[in-house]
């Protein structure tokens, strides 16, 4: 509106940074957005992961418990199926 009204260069190079500046901002927003909804489902997707991978392990060692396997044989049985050191499988029993 200010630009069809003026001739003036000062104010058309101010109506031209003005422009300049607010599309700046709104695409640094518009990622800033995209980067947040990135980060918000990785994060999601790792809680899932980790409590699908905790209902497995409780599901397995109930399941081996069950069929009367001694704790070393289950901490043998979570290291190779969830690729745990001996200290994580044992931790996982307790």
């Amino acid at each position: 509106m200010l630009k069809s009204k003026t001739k003036n260069r000062g104010i058309m190079e101010a109506i031209k940074e003005l422009r300049e500046v607010s599309l700046t901002d709104r695409i640094r927003l518009e990622h800033e957005m995209r980067l947040k909804f990135k980060r918000d489902r990785q994060a999601e997707d790792e809680f899932v992961f980790e409590q699908g991978r905790k209902i497995g392990m409780d599901g397995l060692i109930k399941a081996l418990r069950k069929n009367n396997y001694t704790d070393e044989q289950i901490v043998t049985e979570l290291m190779e199926a969830f690729d745990l050191s001996r200290e994580e499988a044992q931790e996982k029993l307790q």
